[in-house]
């Protein structure tokens, strides 16, 4: 996991399969855009853009699932 400045906010990037890759929601939030919207238009458009599930444990050590796509 490491940081990764994108525009004014810094928002996370995660390892997987060897590769790095953005959450989403962040991105989608600090573009002032709701999320909702987006998530669905992302989940139905996954393989143009390339999106994958990716496990992340949150601020309080739980597992959750995060849409993410990748860096480069």
């Amino acid at each position: 996991m490491a940081n990764v400045t994108a525009g004014w906010r810094e928002s996370r990037v995660s390892g997987a399969d060897g590769r790095r890759f953005v959450a989403m929601r962040r991105i989608v939030e600090n573009m002032g855009l709701s999320w909702g919207s987006q998530h669905s238009k992302l989940l139905e458009q996954r393989e143009k853009f390339m999106c994958t599930d990716i496990g992340t444990h949150d601020t309080t050590g739980r597992m959750q699932s995060m849409l993410a796509m990748p860096q480069n």
